[in-house]
């Protein structure tokens, strides 16, 4: 039996990390007819794969793949015939806001040699299923984001794998396959091979891959990649065949292809990768595409339906593709990697759960279904409803924060973290001259809090092993629009026979004393409402 004790890298908002831009997803591929294209002569010799770089930009992606296929380029470099095709896509969390990076939650890869696709289609027709067959298909499960399952876009799909086995995998486990599965891909002397990433809107996929938390994955950097087919769509029209839609599900019922469990990464894997060979193999399958464009009415091959070569392959896959990296199977709820252990049946009670500290520390009455109920149905780390907790009021010097901000300071409170809570004033008003009592007091409620009398009572902060001790009435406090930073933190001298309207720290020290005193200070505030 496993144990996975990490806590996932996403539930709680970094304020550190840099905010992704997402690139322009305008297209810059060649779109014409493979029919009207005339190759152009390769550049003279370099690198090899700068050559082959340079060259594919004068191609069609069609015409990519039926060089392969029999339909071979004029003056293409040699390294071509080596390429291999690895298709991916990735599924992320959809309930995500738009302004914050996605989490990915599973990653679908699919291997195929150029090699093996030209050994397959000199029948007639072309025998597209052991094609399928020579694929090495991989479906990987994030073990920290597992339990985000999307409901509304295609719920359940996650466990319905159809083509291998699901794999279970760390954020750092799946990086490190992915590059491998794209870097470290070999022809037959031992040499590295030409990738051609493939994959449907796969635009989209790469600039999740560079902005994901743990990730930072810039696919179009690895050395081995020479090329991209970015869309089925554009590959179908290249073909000469006409879509109403650009969708990939609506491009295979046009194929009339029924993609079961879609988005599933793994799946979608294969309802890319078909259609772009039936595309590209249209003359051999089919004739000639009409010139009205529309798709084969019967797209029947040897008498069998799609739909049935793909239960067959299915099967295929299923029974001969094993993988040994990762876990066969894992619990989120009770964090164990062992045989058979899943989820949807893990015997382990709620009530046996360590409490979520977010929801249990979310405080108000809008938030009493999930200090009563949700708090006891998961794990801190693991707290989806962190984002749906209600915060009626803030300090007004929380309110001016940016909104990761303020996630921050809801969080700190609930988990009574001093060190995050003093990061958030700092983020507020810099560095504190914690030897002016009026100047922290004032920096800490901000200014509307600090008007007329807010501490009718004397108010403890533990801090450490010190106690700080707030007297009542701070009266006639100056308004402080801003504090500037100073670059040493002084010590708090003990003030003796202090006037009346002064305050006595007789300890505060460093980022987290910070925290402290706008803890205990705000709490004596909402006491005296």
């Amino acid at each position: 039996m496993a144990h996975y004790t990490g806590y996932p890298q996403y539930q709680l908002p970094n304020p550190y990390a840099p905010v992704f831009s997402p690139a322009s997803m305008s297209s810059t591929s060649n779109s014409r007819p493979a029919s009207a294209f005339t190759p152009a002569r390769a550049p003279a010799p370099t690198d090899p794969f700068d050559q082959l770089r340079e060259y594919i930009k004068t191609v069609p992606e069609l015409a990519l793949l039926r060089h392969h296929l029999g339909m071979r380029l004029a003056n293409a470099p040699a390294l071509l015939d080596s390429a291999i095709f690895v298709v991916f896509d990735l599924e992320w969390w959809e309930l995500l806001p738009d302004n914050e990076p996605s989490i990915i939650t599973e990653v679908g890869v699919s291997v195929l040699r150029g090699h093996d696709m030209r050994a397959r289609h000199g029948s007639a027709p072309p025998q597209l299923l052991d094609m399928l067959k020579a694929t090495t298909m991989y479906h990987m499960r994030i073990m920290e984001t597992c339990h985000m399952r999307n409901k509304d876009l295609a719920k359940d799909a996650e466990r319905h794998f159809l083509f291998g086995q699901t794999r279970f995998v760390t954020i750092a486990d799946a990086r490190r396959i992915l590059v491998e599965l794209i870097a470290e891909q070999r022809c037959s002397d031992g040499s590295m091979a030409p990738v051609i990433l493939v994959g449907h809107a796969l635009h989209n996929d790469k600039n999740v891959l560079k902005a994901g938390e743990g990730w930072k994955l810039n696919v179009d950097r690895l050395d081995s990649v020479v090329g991209t087919i970015n869309n089925v769509a554009q590959v179908c029209e290249q073909a000469g065949l006409r879509l109403e839609r650009r969708a990939l599900q609506v491009i295979d019922h046009a194929w009339g292809i029924d993609p079961r469990w879609e988005h599933n990464a793994g799946n979608d894997c294969v309802y890319t990768l078909l259609p772009l060979l039936l595309a590209a193999l249209h003359p051999h399958l089919y004739g000639p595409v009409p010139a009205n464009g529309t798709f084969p009415i019967d797209t029947n091959i040897h008498g069998q339906t799609l739909n049935t070569l793909l239960a067959q392959y299915s099967i295929h896959a299923c029974t001969n593709q094993r993988h040994v990296f990762g876990h066969g199977t894992f619990c989120f709820k009770c964090e164990e990697a062992s045989a058979g252990h899943v989820y949807e049946t893990c015997p382990t009670p709620n009530a046996e759960l360590p409490p979520c500290k977010l929801c249990a520390g979310a405080y108000g009455g809008a938030n009493k279904r999930y200090r009563n109920k949700y708090a006891r149905e998961h794990r801190t780390g693991r707290c989806m409803f962190w984002r749906s907790h209600h915060y009626e009021e803030l300090p007004g010097w929380v309110q001016s924060l940016r909104k990761e901000w303020q996630l921050e300071f809801i969080h700190a409170k609930a988990l009574n973290d001093h060190e995050r809570l003093g990061k958030c004033v700092v983020e507020k008003y810099g560095a504190i001259r914690m030897g002016d009592a009026r100047l922290a007091i004032a920096g800490v409620l901000g200014e509307e809090e600090v008007k007329g009398d807010v501490l009718g009572e004397e108010v403890e902060v533990e801090v450490g092993k010190e106690v700080v001790e707030l007297e009542a009435d701070v009266p006639d406090v100056p308004e402080v629009k801003e504090v500037k930073e100073v670059k040493e933190v002084k010590e708090v001298k003990e003030v003796k026979d202090a006037a009346p309207d002064t305050m006595a720290l007789r300890y505060v020290a460093g980022v987290g004393a910070v925290g402290v005193v706008a803890l205990g200070l705000w709490l004596a505030a909402r006491r005296m409402r």
